[in-house]
């Protein structure tokens, strides 16, 4: 598996065996699945910045599944939404490339409306309508590249006044949150063995 993304994929923060990508390695290898799962992302990265290190030589192997997770510092940064299109378009594209030209083994899921953390919850009128722009350009791109969209919103939403299990970050959501997000991709990878 590869996982493209950005903070949420990856952070110093936050122990790898915490984060939603760890959590889903665990799972995949308690349900007997031997997955070897590389991770490419980094906090503050844009779509353009995961775009730009997906065209280097280090990602030609195939993978099995390609999970992307990537946008919000698009919205922090408020950057452009014709270019986050253009950049997802593309990305998806050679995500699929990456398995072999099988865009239904590359999943992308909603960028999580970041107001439902500590750090963003008094933010809400003013980064929810901004995440649900990206969004919906996201799901349109993934329709346009027959990408699988997975809508992780209402689960966001459920955890918006549960700061159970709180990270070290406060910009973090709980780990039961990503065991949620985790068991829900998993269950997708166990539908198609």
């Amino acid at each position: 598996l590869l996982v493209v993304g950005d903070f949420y994929a990856k952070s110093p923060q936050l122990p790898y065996r915490q984060s939603w990508p760890g959590l889903l390695h665990s799972l995949l290898l308690a349900d007997g699945i031997a997955a070897e799962l590389d991770i490419l992302a980094k906090p503050g990265w844009t779509s353009a910045h995961a775009l730009n290190a997906l065209k280097g030589d280090d990602f030609n192997k195939p993978y099995d599944w390609v999970i992307v997770m990537i946008g919000v510092h698009n919205q922090q940064q408020n950057r452009s939404i014709n270019s986050y299109r253009r950049d997802m378009t593309k990305l998806l594209r050679r995500a699929a490339d990456l398995t072999g030209h099988q865009p239904g083994k590359v999943l992308v899921m909603s960028i999580p409306d970041w107001s439902a953390t500590r750090s963003g919850k008094n933010q809400s009128v003013d980064i929810s309508p901004e995440i649900d722009r990206y969004n919906s350009v996201l799901r349109i791109v993934s329709m346009e590249t027959l990408v699988p969209f997975l809508d992780i919103g209402s689960s966001v939403e459920l955890a918006r006044n549960d700061f159970s299990s709180t990270t070290v970050h406060p910009r973090h959501f709980s780990r039961k949150l990503y065991m949620l997000w985790a068991k829900h991709l998993l269950a997708i990878i166990q539908d198609e063995q």
